[in-house]
């Protein structure tokens, strides 16, 4: 959203250039039913990046100005496992300066099984 000083706004919008979005976007005709299909799920201004965040995969970085998708994100080697997810719902916290997610860890089915758990990530 940009501002002019007038009282007025103008809003920009753009898909995220995820490796499903492009997968789709090569398979499926142009304007089909599901060709638009984009992971997408929330943006968030951290650590004076732009992330595109949605459930299960790992962020992409987003360039502000242009919404141009730039890469997929480990957070600077925090999420380096593959199967290190993130969430769409992750809270930034500006004062401690830190991002806080909250995720299924994966438990012993005898102990019952997955438990709830908070990760922090500093914006350092």
């Amino acid at each position: 959203v940009t501002f002019d000083g007038g009282g007025g706004a103008v809003a920009r919008a753009r898909y995220v250039r995820t490796e499903a979005y492009l997968r789709d976007r090569r398979g499926l005709p142009e304007g089909s039913a599901g060709a638009e299909r984009n992971v997408g799920a929330r943006a968030l201004w951290w650590a004076n990046k732009l992330f595109a965040l949605s459930d299960g995969c790992k962020p992409y970085m987003v360039d502000p100005l242009s919404l141009g998708t730039q890469k997929k994100s480990e957070l600077g080697g925090l999420l380096r496992n593959p199967e290190d997810g993130f969430d769409a719902w992750a809270r930034p916290d500006a004062e401690a300066g830190r991002l806080s997610q909250a995720f299924l860890e994966p438990g012993l089915p005898f102990i019952g099984g997955a438990a709830v758990a908070v990760r922090d990530f500093d914006d350092g």
